[in-house]
């Protein structure tokens, strides 16, 4: 089994861009993102499934299998929040 964690990445050409460039529309800051993983880590319950958090999207790379690994990532994520060093927004345009 295989879990991957993606942050959601908006096309210039779809119709809801103009709704998040306005403001009617607000995507997750890096800060959301990591308290939903590690939400989803503290609730997840799925031995020796893979986990990745690897795609260009995410603000964190991340990977394990769970749930072995489930304390070693929490840890990393708080980590990161600590000294805030999340991935660089490059494909953000708005």
């Amino acid at each position: 089994d295989y879990v991957g964690f993606l942050t959601l990445m908006i096309d210039p050409q779809a119709p809801v861009y103009s709704k998040i460039v306005s403001g009617e529309l607000e995507l997750l800051n890096p800060e959301d993102v990591v308290e939903e993983m590690k939400l989803f880590l503290q609730n997840v319950d799925s031995e020796g499934t893979v986990f990745r958090s690897n795609h260009a999207s995410n603000y964190v790379i991340l990977k394990g299998t769970l749930n072995e690994d489930i304390p070693s990532m929490l840890a990393y994520l708080r980590q990161v929040e600590e000294q805030g060093k999340y991935r660089e927004e490059r494909w953000r345009r708005f």
